[in-house]
């Protein structure tokens, strides 16, 4: 009996650090004109994700859909040069991550999220993503971005 109670409460106590905090949301980054100076070799200047929880039924856990600039695009505010791509994710085995798949796969590459709080980091799986009709090669100073959690309506239509 004394062994039946210690493994529940151990199991209770353990809990919470396995689960993932809820990555549901809107999420941003941007570099402004100074950061860009300090990471030369950064492509990416301009991050917009949405994460919601998948349909009953899918595949995946959850759906995002991504949005970025890259350093030297069109970044008119009436017309801007995003590219943009969706795709799917699952738990990963390291708790409090999620593997993200870019649509079309299994080729359009992987991205690792990270939830915080209210950021998530973003790791790229693959130096070569698809973004829409585009494959996009980015730098190894592209690796790893913060993203910080963002008012809903920024993410409206992705």
């Amino acid at each position: 009996m004394k062994i039946l109670l210690l493994t529940v409460a151990l199991a209770a106590m353990s809990t919470p650090a396995l689960a993932m905090p809820d990555p549901v949301g809107c999420f941003t980054h941007v570099e402004g004109p100074e950061d860009m100076v300090k990471h030369p070799k950064q492509l990416v200047t301009m991050v917009r994700l949405n994460i919601k929880k998948s349909a009953p039924r899918s595949e995946w856990n959850w759906d995002f859909a991504l949005h970025v600039i890259l350093r030297g695009q069109d970044i008119d505010v009436m017309n801007p040069d995003i590219l943009k791509t969706t795709g799917g994710c699952m738990p990963t085995r390291a708790p409090g991550s999620m593997r993200c798949y870019i649509a079309p796969q299994p080729d359009g590459g992987r991205l690792i999220f990270t939830p915080r709080g209210r950021e998530v980091t973003m790791y790229l799986d693959d130096q070569s993503i698809t973004m829409g009709e585009k494959q996009v090669f980015l730098s190894k100073a592209d690796d790893a971005l913060k993203l910080n959690r963002a008012n809903p309506s920024i993410c409206k239509g992705m």
